[in-house]
């Protein structure tokens, strides 16, 4: 008689280890999910970024960072970051170059779904190329921020030139619901 108090005592204990350990197993994948965003630039805090670039120099609504990225920040992350490449060697870069170093700074889910091109025209020598991405994951990225960021990413190359185009300045901007601010 003995033993079975001490088998069901057994077996609650199982139980028990088992639920912990599917605990322990679920809390470790909804912290995977929070560390899961990665980026090197739209989406992170403050700290992240500062800590691959460096402090940066603040100016009016915006941040510089070594004269290279210029950053704006919602909430505590990067919302808005701005390149160029005007101090190079013919004052661009290709547009491989230039798509390369962008998408570094875009969140790792981001998948591009639309590209628009408005060419340099009679009236003036730049013309753009604007790229959409979408991020499932960046949204959860600002939630101190009054306005919903929609997981939309948008990038502006300016591009010079019409027979060799050169990219000499990229924006990229996170958009947020429409009808929001």
């Amino acid at each position: 008689m003995r033993r079975r108090p001490l088998l069901g005592l057994l077996a609650v204990a199982g139980l028990l280890g088992i639920v912990t350990t599917l605990n322990a197993w679920h809390g470790t994948d909804a912290a995977a999910g929070q560390r899961g965003f990665e980026s090197g630039g739209v989406g992170l805090t403050r700290a992240e970024w500062e800590a691959i670039h460096g402090g940066g120099e603040v100016c009016q609504d915006s941040v510089t960072y070594g004269g290279r990225y210029v950053v704006q920040f919602a909430g505590d992350a990067v919302s808005f970051i701005e390149l160029g490449w005007e101090e190079r060697a013919g004052g661009g870069v290709a547009t491989d170059a230039a798509r390369a170093e962008v998408e570094a700074l875009l969140p790792d889910d981001a998948d591009r779904v639309e590209t628009f091109f408005a060419p340099p025209t009679l009236g003036g020598p730049v013309g753009l190329t604007v790229e959409r991405y979408q991020s499932d994951g960046l949204p959860d990225r600002y939630p101190s921020t009054q306005s919903s960021p929609s997981g939309g990413i948008a990038v502006i190359y300016q591009e010079t030139g019409r027979v060799e185009p050169v990219v000499t300045r990229a924006s990229i901007a996170v958009g947020r619901e429409v009808g929001e601010p």
